[in-house]
């Protein structure tokens, strides 16, 4: 009686198998994990709309974090499917000139967060909403020139992809399509 005994003393975090939970044996929400990667992508999208690059380092850690996360809920090998459903389709995009290199790693990056019903969510709504900003764009410009026909107007620059990866994998993860 002199202590407590070892297995009476909790630990950080005991090993389910449909996950983690915290010593009490609350589940430790996967839907939590979501909040990071998001916050992630909107720094990124400003990034790459102000400077028209989104650093490698960034999208490495969020890859690599989306990655040991998954492995550690026990669904890795879903990771990995999402991660290739994102990677492959955008690098056909990079080597036809549509999009950056660091749009490719950041879908991939993102897609790691996610299974693969939600990376294929994540295209098709990254199109849609780079297709709708572009459409805006476009009609802004056209809305100015008719306006002050007399004024030079500059010609939109091309869209910077972060932004509608953005929206599209805040949409995905806020349950908006599923």
């Amino acid at each position: 009686m002199g202590g407590r005994d070892r297995q009476d003393e909790p630990r950080r975090y005991d090993r389910l198998e449909n996950g983690l939970s915290f010593a009490d044996g609350t589940p430790l929400s996967q839907e939590f994990f979501w909040i990071g990667p998001a916050v992630v992508s909107v720094w990124l999208a400003g990034f790459d709309a102000y400077k028209r690059r989104i650093p490698n380092e960034a999208t490495y850690g969020l890859l690599i974090a989306g990655l040991v996360v998954a492995f550690a809920f026990g669904r890795g090998n879903g990771a990995l499917v999402a991660c290739s459903i994102c990677f492959l389709p955008s690098l056909a995009g990079f080597y036809m000139g549509v999009i950056g290199g660091g749009d490719v790693k950041l879908l991939a990056g993102l897609g790691s967060w996610l299974g693969p019903q939600e990376a294929m969510w994540l295209l098709l709504l990254c199109v849609c909403f780079a297709s709708v900003i572009s459409i805006m764009l476009l009609v802004i410009y056209h809305l100015r020139t008719a306006l002050s026909p007399s004024a030079v107007v500059a010609r939109p620059k091309s869209l910077a992809f972060g932004i509608p990866v953005c929206c599209a994998f805040w949409a995905v993860n806020a349950g908006l399509v599923l």
